[in-house]
C-alpha cells in the first residue's frame, strides 16, 4: 500500500524546526526553613535569567520614584505578615541576578514574599515600584514564625509610614553616636546650674563684713567747723572715742 507524501510540508517542518524557539527564563526560588510552622531567621534564596522576562518588570522605564519613566537599578525582597506590615529587605543593583536574603522576623503569620524592584536604593528599600510574587497563597498564611526576634533589621512599612527597627546592637550603636553629638551639650546644661549654686554656696559661707559706723557732722564750736563721729545717746565721740560735744540738730 503506498501513501503519498507531501514534500512541501516536510520542507516547511525542516525549516520550523531550525528556526530558534523562544527561550523563557526560569525563576529559581527557595525559602529556609521550609515548612509552614518555623524559627526565625529566615533565608530568601532567589536568582533568574532576566527580570523582564522572568518577572515581567519594565526594567528600562518601569520605575517612577519623584518621576516617571526611570530605570529600575535596584531589586530584593519583601515578606508581609497578616496585618499588612511589609518586611524589606535591603536592596543590590540588579546586575546582581540572584542573591541570598536573610530576615529576622518577630513571631506572626506571614501571607506572602515577594520580589521587588525600584529606580534609587532608597526606593527599593521603602517598597519599589514593581513587584513578583515568589510564595503566596491567595492571602492565607503560608508560614508562621512560632519562635522569632524581638527585633529586625529591615525596614518595617505599616500603611504609609516606613518605621526602621534595628537589632540590638544598632540600637545599642546608634544611641552612643547620639550621645556623643550631644555631650557638650548634656555638660553645659548640668554644669552651669551647679557652678551658680556652688558660687551661692560659697559666698554664704563667707563671713558677712562688719556693719560700719553711722557717720554724722558735729558742730562742736561755733569757729571749730565740723568733726566727723557717732552718736550715743546725746554725747558725741570722735573716731578715738573721746566726747567732743553734744548732738545738736542742725537749722
Amino acid at each position: 500500500m503506498c501513501f503519498g507524501i507531501d514534500m512541501k510540508k516536510v520542507i516547511l517542518i525542516a525549516i520550523l524546526s531550525l528556526i530558534a524557539l523562544p527561550v523563557f527564563g526560569a525563576v529559581n526560588y527557595s525559602r529556609t526553613p521550609v515548612g509552614t510552622e518555623i524559627t526565625s531567621p529566615v533565608d530568601v534564596d532567589v536568582s533568574v535569567d532576566s527580570f523582564s522576562v522572568d518577572f515581567g518588570w519594565n526594567m528600562v522605564s518601569g520605575c517612577f520614584f519623584v518621576v516617571g519613566n526611570q530605570p529600575c537599578n535596584f531589586w530584593g525582597v519583601r515578606i508581609t505578615n497578616y496585618d499588612n506590615d511589609t518586611f524589606e529587605s535591603v536592596c543590590i543593583p540588579v546586575e546582581n541576578l540572584s542573591n541570598n536574603f536573610t530576615f529576622s522576623l518577630p513571631v506572626d503569620n506571614y501571607i506572602e514574599v515577594a520580589a521587588k524592584t525600584g529606580n534609587t536604593q532608597a526606593s527599593c528599600d521603602n517598597g519599589g515600584e514593581q513587584s513578583y510574587l515568589l510564595e503566596s497563597n491567595e492571602g492565607e498564611t503560608i508560614f508562621t514564625i512560632i519562635s522569632g526576634s524581638q527585633f529586625n533589621n529591615f525596614h518595617i512599612i505599616s500603611g504609609t509610614s516606613p518605621l526602621t527597627i534595628s537589632s540590638t546592637s544598632d540600637v545599642m550603636a546608634s544611641a552612643g553616636t547620639l550621645f556623643s553629638d550631644l555631650w557638650v551639650i548634656i555638660v553645659l546644661a548640668i554644669g552651669i546650674p551647679l557652678a551658680f549654686y556652688i558660687i551661692k554656696r560659697i559666698i554664704k559661707l563667707a563671713p558677712a563684713s562688719a556693719p560700719k559706723s553711722e557717720k554724722i557732722d558735729i558742730e562742736k564750736t561755733d569757729t571749730a567747723g565740723f568733726h566727723k563721729g557717732k552718736a550715743t545717746g546725746d554725747y558725741m565721740f570722735d573716731k578715738r572715742g573721746q566726747m567732743i560735744g553734744y548732738w545738736k540738730d542742725k537749722k
